[in-house]
C-alpha cells in the first residue's frame, strides 16, 4: 500500500516550508491607570501551517506566538472574555523520502502586567484550542510538537496582584500537542 500523502506543493528535489505567526492579536498599554479588555463571541483563528512535500528531503516547521495583553501602570486591569472559538494553532506537515516536521506553540494566549495593583482575569464559556501538531511521512521520518505556556497569566505588583481563570460549565480549554 502507498503511504498517506500530505496536501501541498511537491518538488522532485528537496522542499522546505516554514510558517510563523507572532502576536496576531496584541494589546499593549502603559500609563497611570490602565485597562485592557478583549471579548470574542465569534471565531478567531491564528494559524501557522507549513507543508513540505518532495521526493527527496522535506522539512516543515511551524511556530505560533499567540495573542495577548501586556500593560504597565500604577493600577492595571486586563480582561479576556471568550464566548466563541479562539484557536492558536501550529501545524507542520512533511512528506518525502526523508521527512522532518516540527511545530511549536509558545504562549497560545497570555496576560502580562506590571504595576502597583494588578488584576488579570480570563473567562471562557466557549472553546479555546492552543495546539501544536507535527506530521512526518517518509522512509526516514521524525516529528516533534511542543506547547510552551499554552495559557499564561503573569502579574508583578508592588501592592496587590490577582490572577483568575474561569472556565465556565460548557467551556472547553484544550492545550495539546501531537506528533
Amino acid at each position: 500500500a502507498s503511504p498517506a500523502r500530505i496536501p501541498g506543493g511537491s518538488s522532485a528535489g528537496a522542499a522546505v516550508a516554514r510558517a510563523s505567526v507572532s502576536q496576531a492579536i496584541d494589546q499593549t498599554a502603559t500609563g497611570g491607570s490602565v485597562a485592557l479588555s478583549f471579548t470574542n463571541d465569534g471565531t478567531i483563528t491564528e494559524d501557522a501551517i507549513a507543508n513540505a512535500v518532495a521526493s527527496a528531503a522535506a522539512t516543515a516547521s511551524a511556530y505560533m506566538h499567540g495573542g495577548g495583553q501586556f500593560a504597565t501602570g500604577t493600577t492595571v486591569s486586563e480582561g479576556i472574555t471568550n464566548g466563541g472559538v479562539y484557536n492558536a494553532l501550529a501545524t507542520a506537515n512533511a512528506s518525502g523520502s526523508v521527512a522532518h516536521a516540527a511545530a511549536t506553540v509558545n504562549y497560545g494566549l497570555y496576560q502580562d502586567a506590571t504595576g502597583g495593583a494588578v488584576d488579570l482575569h480570563t473567562s471562557n464559556s466557549g472553546t479555546m484550542n492552543l495546539v501544536a501538531s507535527a506530521n512526518a511521512i517518509g522512509a526516514t521520518a521524525s516529528a516533534g510538537a511542543v506547547v510552551n505556556r499554552g495559557f499564561t497569566q503573569d502579574a508583578s505588583a508592588s501592592t496587590s496582584a490577582s490572577e483568575m481563570l474561569t472556565n465556565a460549565a460548557g467551556g472547553l480549554l484544550h492545550v495539546g500537542r501531537s506528533a
